[in-house]
């Protein structure tokens, strides 16, 4: 699986990479701290799943991902989950595009479930 994780958070951002890794076999994790390079990234190639913190520097998260569904890119479609410190609650605005807002702290167990639903991902293990 290839994963994408869109976070300044350096600590959140290695712990995201970290779990990931670990409970998705095969996978690869990209780590980028800044909306700009999220959005030029998420243009230039695809991925299996978005992990996308909503207040990342530069271009926010609500942003790029209204970009990437309208665009003509590879992820038009790719499953995000939005990371938020935000209690207000705006992810009605994505709710037919494929994207869950998960409250900050995070807590690991519940975006490694609803992960592995959104991707369809069955463990080997299971």
């Amino acid at each position: 699986m290839n994963i994408l994780i869109c976070e300044d958070d350096e600590d959140l951002a290695t712990m995201l990479a970290e779990e990931f890794l670990d409970y998705f076999e095969n996978s690869v994790c990209t780590i980028v701290p800044h909306g700009n390079q999220a959005l030029k990234e998420l243009e230039a190639n695809p991925y299996d799943f978005i992990s996308m913190d909503m207040n990342i520097p530069g271009i926010k998260g609500h942003e790029i991902i209204r970009r990437v569904r309208q665009g003509l890119g590879p992820n038009q479609k790719t499953p995000i989950i939005l990371l938020s410190a935000e209690v207000t609650d705006s992810s009605a605005e994505f709710s037919s595009e494929s994207v869950v807002k998960i409250h900050k702290p995070v807590q690991m167990e519940k975006v490694l479930e609803i992960a592995a639903v959104m991707t369809n991902y069955i463990s080997k293990s299971s």
